[in-house]
């Protein structure tokens, strides 16, 4: 398939910015035809040769072991629905992929790392639950949990609407660069007592917050898990169960220890060269078009130094769980894969060999508590390229994954599976006067014309009347000097007289102000008022304050809302 610039196929994904709207890109009514689509493209797997397996074959092994992951997983924590007691094989079966069932349904799937995130990003899974129901699929939600949280602290509001702030309230205590898979609750007493905290600090703002009831359900799952990232989630899981929705979740370290994954992961090193060369050159041209100077963004290229090639992949151990990009160095007949931190392993993976022995060997470091993850762009690819029929997106996610299409593309030779796009915005329940930024200005453009142009304001009685009690400049001045200012403003400019006649004016200007001081004084009090009511405004329009800070009644009318026409 010839490569085609990425300018013709990258999009700009906009974030809703007013409250309660939703952007949903195709609209719900061209989902049937997306998913339609797809199933053609996924059907041409079978075409790309993985070093002794056909794609084709690890996509209907990695559809099976994910519903099969699944069931366990949300099984583990509470009451499957019953409608999807039929929807999974009961176990993995012998014999080639070619010899199982080819197919199961329809999976549409959604993900995110096991954050408190906001209403916007929740409104995926719910989005989710209806589409799968409309098209009788299974709903899976990928639990991100091999990302490492960038901060433990959660953003809070504080204060009322005189005084409104925000803080940073702990989560947990630190534990940098570990993923949520491996990250136990660090610090108990911090832990428990953020549910507190948070609602001591948000109650004199936001009615009946859903935090009150959500936070004791989290902390039952973390003293059955000991992990940060599972308790959220499965708390989660259980109030979208008590909402009614019948999807299933499911952690994706446990996909990455299927032989589908591992497999991929192995054909994926033994060509590392040929995908980094791709991959580089289309994060060059996505910078290019967004005008992106920050070499970081998106995502970093993947660095070549002393025959060593970074691959698109994650390595830690269980012993040592901090999480290192995984470089590769290719020796002819094997390959070594290192951390560049003292870990080395040597594997049988040739760019032209079979991979069962390679395979083999990433299962048993597996078994040894070795941790092989994708990074974010592969993430996303293996989802939508093998795991379901229709992935939902965020905005933030579908700007990036352009780069995964057009990886699939080149390194490939196939057409990308095509995402849903479903973001929305809900601002805090906090009723507050309107304030618009016009009226700001114009308190502005007002200060600028008092200093500047005095004489517009000296209709004001009380302005006079203050003016001459200071006995500053007579009153009878008054109309002199601004008939003063005038002659200098209609006298022509030249080099001459100009310094002259701009400190004239400047004067007069001075001289008028005793007149317009009780406008300047009024003007500033509101200057103040506006000033906190535009700054409280900024924040309460936050979009992204944890779903748990708003009231329940709330969420589900947005999502009610957002999801008219969803099926």
């Amino acid at each position: 398939m010839p490569d085609r610039p990425l300018r013709e196929t990258v999009r700009r994904y906009r974030t809703p910015g007013e409250n309660g709207a939703v952007v949903v890109e195709p609209a719900w009514a061209e989902v049937g035809a997306l998913v339609e689509t797809n199933q053609d493209r996924r059907s041409l797997t079978d075409r790309y040769d993985c070093q002794g397996k056909r794609l084709g074959d690890l996509v209907r092994l990695a559809r099976e072991e994910l519903l099969h992951e699944a069931r366990q997983w949300t099984a583990s924590y509470h009451d499957l629905p019953s409608p999807l007691e039929k929807s999974f094989p009961a176990a993995h079966s012998n014999g080639d992929a070619s010899e199982r069932r080819s197919d199961i349904g329809k999976i549409f799937l959604a993900g995110h790392q096991p954050q408190l995130f906001h209403p916007g990003v929740w409104l995926k899974n719910f989005a989710l639950d209806r589409l799968a129901r409309s098209f009788q699929a299974v709903a899976v939600n990928l639990i991100v949990d091999h990302d490492a949280p960038h901060t433990v602290e959660v953003r809070t509001p504080i204060g009322s609407l005189k005084e409104l702030g925000w803080t940073n309230i702990p989560l947990d205590g630190p534990l940098p660069g570990v993923p949520y898979e491996d990250r136990p609750i660090v610090d108990w007493r911090i832990f428990e007592a953020f549910g507190r905290r948070a609602l001591e600090a948000i109650r004199p703002l936001v009615p009946a917050p859903m935090l009150e009831h959500f936070w004791p359900v989290v902390l039952e799952r973390a003293r059955a898990t000991g992990r940060l990232g599972a308790a959220i989630a499965q708390a989660r899981g259980l109030w979208e169960s008590r909402w009614g929705n019948r999807t299933l979740e499911v952690p994706f370290s446990r996909l990455c220890q299927g032989e589908a994954f591992l497999w991929f992961a192995a054909h994926l090193v033994a060509q590392l060269p040929r995908f980094n060369e791709h991959y580089n050159i289309i994060l060059a041209e996505y910078r290019q078009i967004h005008r992106i100077r920050n070499p970081a963004q998106p995502v970093p290229d993947l660095r070549a130094e002393d025959g060593w090639l970074e691959a698109p992949l994650w390595i830690w151990t269980q012993q040592t769980p901090v999480r290192r990009a995984l470089y590769v160095r290719q020796t002819g007949r094997e390959a070594i894969l290192s951390d560049q931190s003292g870990f080395e392993v040597r594997l049988a993976i040739r760019p032209d060999g079979d991979l069962g022995q390679a395979v083999s060997m990433f299962q048993e470091l597996a078994e040894r508590g070795v941790r092989i993850r994708p990074k974010a762009i592969l993430t996303t690819l293996w989802a939508r390229l093998a795991l379901g029929d229709l992935f939902i997106h965020g905005v933030g996610g579908a700007r990036y994954d352009q780069i995964t299409d057009e990886v699939i593309r080149r390194f490939m030779g196939l057409e990308p599976p095509q995402f849903l796009v479903l973001s929305g915005t809900l601002h805090l329940p906090i009723d507050r006067p309107p304030v618009s930024q016009e009226k700001w200005l114009s308190v502005q453009r007002q200060l600028r014309e008092l200093a500047w142009n005095p004489e517009r304001f000296l209709n004001c009685r009380d302005n006079a009347a203050q003016a001459a009690e200071t006995e500053s400049v007579p009153c009878d001045d008054r109309e002199t000097l601004v008939a003063e200012k005038w002659r200098w403003i209609r006298t022509l400019a030249t080099p001459e007289n100009a310094r002259t006649r701009f400190l004239a004016i400047r004067r007069i200007n001075q001289a008028l102000q005793p007149w317009v001081s009780k406008v300047r004084s009024d003007l500033l009090a509101e200057q103040v008022v506006l000033q906190r009511r535009l700054q409280a405004e900024k924040i309460l329009q936050w979009r992204d304050w944890p779903f748990c800070f708003y009231p329940e009644n709330v969420l589900q009318d947005f999502f009610s809302t957002a999801l008219r026409g969803a099926g």
